[in-house]
């Protein structure tokens, strides 16, 4: 943290819309020097606040560099809590350059990634909850993801954490208590409300985790492999689902010998199919090449559908195989056309549902995606506090894990308490009141120069 204040000594300066030829460009210029600067490349801008004024900037030899829309935004009232000056230029590679040379010529630096952000937290702009929420909605590749992320950034899981470090507070009291009471009838008393009050908490914190798990594929996506014997449809349900012809389909068995990609969104969540070598015993070394790659991608994936045609008994290789991998499995039956069988959706003992398609008849794909609305989605509602990635789940579950010890050791009140002091410092970590300069390094330079 002390790195981090010691640069707050230096105005900085970054392009903050994507480089190359556009309409407009934005340079923020952020620090206490930042409106003097701005004001020696536009000498008619005024010192008004919020109030946007189109101005001659000019380069430090008094040569004009473009027209251009400047605001001006007084600390603390500013992105990063410090005097910011936005220039709106055209989108101009040249000119772009020319008002940051003219910035540096000034005496700002370069911001490095995330720089920006990074002032916002050190001013309080910010916790680190919604830095990371504003991080996940960037890089958002869905609309369902976008408004997780928002949500995030307004503040709501920031408010869980304090929250939870309220009702912490609150049972540690408790605990250390009945400690200094000989009362038997007092002492129980207080130690029967503070376990009341920690699984009360522990419930709130369950369903974070639940729900943070479910929303988080929103971001993350999911891997589904295909799997099966050759001629069962994998390729065809591929061109299908990706509506391309990705793969190539004939009735000569074997012609898939690669993995096959194509990415999609199915309830918002972004989704990559992959298409295998279909499984059978073969002499050509290409094909069990195709086919071992097949099995090792089906290991690292998600959700494995294992295809197979209606009437056609799983082999029993195969089967082991499936039993070994640690993934959701489902099992598609297809070409249920052929015997005039309806699409069903049920329950199997070797799968977590059995669907039955026809990939030929576009029918009972429905059931399908069904079954990944249900699976993967769930319902998340406005009031719902949850993650935006891996990092701060992993935190709610060590802080999850910590407080079901204190309750299991709640009886001897001391170590319940030492361990409820632990998990505040592990909720602590997903604002930043506990945190590392090397974690606060890692989370900001995901970040592109100019945010």
């Amino acid at each position: 943290m002390a790195r981090l204040l010691a640069q707050l000594n230096h105005t900085i300066v970054a392009l903050a819309t994507p480089a190359g030829r556009a309409g407009v460009s934005i340079i923020r210029l952020s620090g206490a020097s930042s409106l003097d600067m701005a004001q020696k490349i536009a000498p008619n801008f005024k010192r008004e606040a919020q109030k946007i004024m189109l101005v001659d900037c000019y380069d430090s030899d008094s040569h004009l560099i473009d027209k251009a829309l400047l605001v001006y935004f007084k600390g603390p009232n500013s992105l990063t809590g410090e005097d910011v000056v936005e220039f709106q230029c055209h989108g101009s590679p040249v000119i772009v350059e020319a008002i940051i040379q003219a910035c540096l010529k000034q005496g700002a630096r370069l911001a490095g990634p995330g720089e920006f952000l990074q002032r916002a937290f050190v001013n309080q702009k910010y916790d680190l909850t919604e830095v990371e929420a504003v991080a996940a909605l960037i890089n958002a590749k869905t609309r369902q993801a976008a408004r997780a992320s928002l949500q995030v950034a307004s503040g709501r899981l920031g408010f869980f954490v304090k929250s939870s470090h309220d009702k912490l507070m609150e049972i540690r009291v408790l605990l250390e208590s009945t400690l200094d009471f000989s009362e038997e009838e007092v002492g129980d008393f207080l130690l029967e409300k503070a376990l009341h009050l920690l699984e009360d908490l522990i419930c709130s914190v369950r369903n974070v985790v639940q729900t943070s798990s479910g929303v988080i594929k929103l971001h993350t996506g999911l891997d589904v492999c295909f799997i099966g014997p050759p001629n069962a449809g994998k390729s065809s349900l591929l061109n299908h689902l990706a509506q391309d012809d990705i793969a190539i389909v004939h009735e000569i068995a074997g012609t898939t010998r690669d993995t096959l990609k194509a990415e999609i969104t199915v309830a918002g969540i972004p989704i990559t199919l992959i298409d295998t070598a279909g499984l059978r015993k073969t002499t050509c070394a290409v094909e069990q090449a195709g086919i071992e790659k097949g099995r090792k991608q089906a290991g690292y994936s998600s959700v494995v559908i294992y295809l197979i045609p209606y009437g056609e008994e799983i082999d029993p290789d195969h089967l082991v195989f499936l039993r070994s991998l640690n993934v959701i499995k489902i099992l598609l039956v297809n070409k249920i056309d052929l015997f005039n069988i309806q699409p069903y959706s049920r329950n199997h003992l070797d799968f977590d549902v059995e669907v039955g398609v026809s990939v030929l008849k576009r029918s009972g794909i429905d059931q399908l995606i069904a079954f990944f609305e249900k699976t993967f989605i769930g319902e998340w509602s406005e009031e719902t506090p949850f993650v935006a990635n891996i990092r701060q789940l992993n935190v709610i579950k060590d802080f999850l894990d910590l407080l079901e010890e204190s309750r299991d050791t709640i009886l001897r009140a001391e170590i319940a308490a030492d361990l409820l002091a632990e998990a505040n410092k592990v909720i602590g970590t997903l604002t930043g009141e506990h945190t590392t300069e090397e974690l606060l390094g890692q989370i900001f330079s995901t970040f592109c120069i100019g945010k």
